[in-house]
């Protein structure tokens, strides 16, 4: 039996095994919590009634409750497309400011299925509060890779469309009623025929005639990316020459 044990074959095995054992149990991790601050509060992108586009993911929360995260502020400097959807959600470190929003409990498979679809995010784990004044720790998404930021805090705004996600979403979970009222106020820019146009298109392209076709999401993803941040290159480029705002 010593001989075995000290066998470099036996060692090699035994490796081998705690190997699979740990993708067994990482692949069988219990239930998570999602805290979103951003267009999945509404029932409209997430969840069993979500609409559009949206309804792909296919994601079933288990539990829901509104929620805030301290020490955080909400900002719209994730580049989305040029005069479409000019800027996404996203949180930055600040210590008097407060980000609310809705906690959900997801399954690991729907989970991971929304970070998929969440592809320029990262994700960190914080400690977020549920209005009963409840603590858990839960999965939010956040970009820190400037590549894919607006420097200008003046352009960093959302669509119409985006912002009355965020606004809807508020007023279903009924969360903190200035809150609210922050979300109403925040500017957002007049779209063109143009825009709109582009819009469907690219909206349809990607998401409903690529998966149709039966390309991965998150190939879909990555083209979405590579083809919003060709036309920031363009206005990066026309900014250089005239800018009416401070970076």
């Amino acid at each position: 039996m010593g001989a075995f044990k000290n066998d470099s074959r036996c060692d090699k095995f035994q490796c081998q095994y705690n190997f699979l054992w740990h993708v067994k149990m990482t692949t069988q991790q219990e239930d998570v919590y999602y805290f979103s601050f951003g267009a999945n509060m509404s029932p409209d992108a997430f969840g069993p009634k979500a609409k559009g586009r949206y309804n792909q993911r296919n994601c079933f929360p288990k539990e829901a409750f509104p929620a805030k995260l301290s020490g955080w502020k909400l900002v719209f400097n994730l580049r989305g497309v040029p005069g479409v959807e000019p800027g996404f959600g996203n949180i930055v470190p600040d210590k008097d400011s407060c980000v609310h929003g809705v906690c959900y409990l997801l399954k690991q498979e729907d989970f991971l299925r929304l970070r998929q679809s969440e592809f320029t995010y990262d994700v960190k784990l914080l400690e977020v509060e549920e209005y009963n004044q409840r603590k858990v720790t839960a999965n939010v998404f956040i970009v820190t890779d400037k590549k894919h930021l607006e420097p200008c805090p003046k352009c960093a705004i959302p669509s119409k469309r985006y912002r009355d996600l965020l606004v809807s979403g508020a007023k279903h979970w009924n969360l903190d009623r200035r809150y609210i009222e922050f979300l109403e106020s925040v500017p957002y820019p007049k779209p063109s025929i143009f825009s709109k146009a582009l819009s469907l298109f690219l909206f349809w392209f990607l998401f409903y005639f690529l998966s149709f076709v039966g390309i991965p999401l998150k190939v879909r993803g990555r083209l979405f990316r590579s083809f919003a941040t060709w036309l920031w290159k363009v206005v990066d480029w026309k900014r250089s020459w005239f800018h009416p705002h401070s970076y």
